[in-house]
């Protein structure tokens, strides 16, 4: 399928397919889906299904541009892990952040308080902030 969407081309020919999915439904809700990703890195959604599914009021079939961020989403929807990681790379977690508590003098905490307020930060935010930057010097 070939069809222009805010100027920009999709095409199923010329695009790298990613991915597939079906509902595993075999009546009038069924519904198939393709991930692509074009040449310039764009991602877009191509979609068939029968006519009570979410691509029957668009005559059967329907290309969805997608961000990277709601390409992921989908994903993580549709795919096992080793079929995420083909397409995005391997997932690597962040360490947990940890809880400590920090005692201070009363006049210090206003003083933090006031500044996290005029930085519109929170008081964490603001004091892992000088932290990073007292750790770089």
């Amino acid at each position: 399928m070939k069809k222009i969407i805010g100027g920009k081309l999709y095409d199923t020919e010329t695009a790298k397919k990613l991915a597939g999915y079906c509902n595993g439904r075999s009546d009038f809700s069924r519904c198939v889906e393709r991930l692509y990703r074009k040449r310039t890195g764009e991602y877009f959604l191509y979609g068939t299904g029968g006519p009570t599914s979410a691509y029957g009021y668009a005559g059967g079939e329907k290309i969805i541009p997608l961000s990277e961020e709601k390409a992921r989403e989908w994903a993580e929807d549709r795919l096992d892990g080793d079929e995420y990681e083909a397409i995005f790379g391997e997932v690597t977690e962040k360490p947990a952040d940890r809880m400590i508590s920090l005692q201070v003098p009363a006049e210090m905490d206003d003083a933090l308080t006031d500044a996290a307020k005029q930085a519109s930060m929170s008081k964490s935010a603001l004091i892992r902030d000088m932290i990073t930057r007292a750790l770089a010097q």
